[in-house]
């Protein structure tokens, strides 16, 4: 592959990762819409893996679940929506 294909791969893989990370952070943090901001963990990975395929959107699938693991400090129940 090309490396400017390579690049936008990348940057969409962290996009992805960021996207799920701050829908994750307000699931956390705050109550009342984290309810509800918890059902969309799954989205950005089903979109990104239609766009990119199966490997980049299992790539967003583990890199987003260990850093949710990591701003939790354990494993939260809102991740088991994400699974």
């Amino acid at each position: 592959m090309p490396i400017t294909i390579l690049n936008k791969m990348s940057k969409d893989i962290v996009t992805g990762v960021l996207i799920i990370a701050f829908i994750h952070a307000v699931a956390i943090h705050i109550p009342v819409i984290g309810t509800f901001s918890a059902l969309l963990l799954p989205l950005p990975v089903f979109f990104f893996r239609i766009k990119m395929g199966r490997g980049a959107g299992a790539a967003i699938l583990v890199l987003s679940g260990f850093l949710m693991t990591a701003m939790s400090g354990t494993f939260s129940m809102d991740s088991v929506f994400f699974i």
